[in-house]
């Protein structure tokens, strides 16, 4: 493809996803396939000559579109409000086309400038203390990442690093085997991703059922050849091993997997929201138990103002963090802020 046939194609893509979207209504939202369906679709192997441009976009409406959940659509109101819109569009573009990798000050100055500076405007747009921010040369700022998973990863073991590195300072008999073991994290038990995920973890999958009446699925944990008392068993095991509740952040629990933290759910009122008192709780059994708090990981900071945690958790050992999500216009990257309390 030259500059002149981009050209040409460019503007069919454009009017394909103008198009998509300004019909998206009449697209059914959640597709009506099972695992697998996509497979017999296309070659078995990668085609050894490329297709033309015509048959791509018509695969994507054959193969793609039917699989498609249509997170755009006035009819999806599952997990949270959807991260693209016309501009950010042309962003995309943009950012496709010069194609540099930010991964350092000196691979791209201006990445990393203008993430720094644009988040800062974020954070001041919300009221964020200025612990958060990074300004000319402080010590918070925000981070985008690709996805939540990641921000919160990224973000724990951040805390995890500095808190091994704070309590070697005064315990310098304590290895860092035996740090990591007493860390702990918290997270609300009405985080978006349901624990009954967590089997994923370790390579297994969720099997959609289609039950005969009312057009109802039934969700079945097992993988084809064990049965769900198994999956049961195992994940009961599970729980005797790490903190959670009923609803808690599959995100989260990656994460707590992955690091070597314990993850311990923080119960919510009646209006599923945690209250300061309610953290403080737990914040303070753990401390009595040994254990040393290390990360909060939550969808708004609402908490941390109204809590009174300062005296509570440990100095400079908590982690307040927090994902913020913006509604369409405006892109929503995942943005990490973390302030130290």
């Amino acid at each position: 493809m030259d500059p002149t046939e981009f050209r040409r194609r460019g503007r069919e893509m454009v009017d394909y996803i103008a198009d998509y979207l300004e019909q998206i209504e009449k697209r059914q939202v959640y597709p009506d396939v099972e695992p697998g369906y996509l497979r017999p679709l296309i070659p078995d192997s990668a085609p050894e000559e490329p297709e033309g441009f015509e048959d791509i976009l018509q695969d994507i409406e054959r193969v793609i579109m039917p699989g498609i959940t249509h997170w755009h659509s006035p009819y999806f109101f599952a997990y949270f409000p959807t991260a693209s819109s016309f501009p950010a569009l042309l962003a995309d573009m943009l950012s496709g086309g010069i194609g540099c990798m930010g991964f350092s000050w000196a691979s791209s100055p201006a990445c990393t400038e203008l993430e720094t500076v644009m988040l800062d405007w974020l954070g001041k747009m919300i009221n964020l203390p200025p612990q958060f921010l990074a300004g000319k040369d402080g010590e918070g700022g925000g981070v985008i990442q690709s996805t939540a998973s990641e921000a919160t990863l990224v973000a724990l073991l951040a805390a995890r690093t500095k808190a091994i590195h704070r309590v070697q300072l005064e315990k310098r008999e304590l290895t860092q085997g035996e740090i990591t073991a007493r860390l702990v994290a918290y997270t609300s038990d009405q985080y978006h991703c349901r624990p009954r995920n967590f089997p994923n973890i370790f390579g297994r999958h969720s099997y959609a059922k289609k039950l005969p009446a009312g057009g109802q699925v039934r969700k079945s944990r097992s993988p084809p050849g064990e049965s769900d008392g198994q999956v049961e068993r195992e994940e009961k095991e599970l729980e005797r091993q790490w903190y959670r509740g009923s609803s808690g952040s599959l995100a989260v629990e990656k994460a707590g997997l992955i690091a070597g933290v314990k993850i311990k759910a923080v119960p919510t009122d009646d209006k599923f929201a945690v209250r300061g008192s309610a953290l403080r709780k737990i914040l303070d059994q753990d401390k009595a138990a040994g254990l040393i708090p290390i990360f909060n990981r939550s969808s708004a900071s609402s908490v941390f103002r109204r809590s009174g945690l300062r005296d509570s958790a440990p100095q400079g050992l908590l982690w307040a963090v927090s994902s913020i999500r913006k509604r369409p216009p405006v892109p929503a990257p995942n943005v990490i802020y973390r302030a130290l309390i």
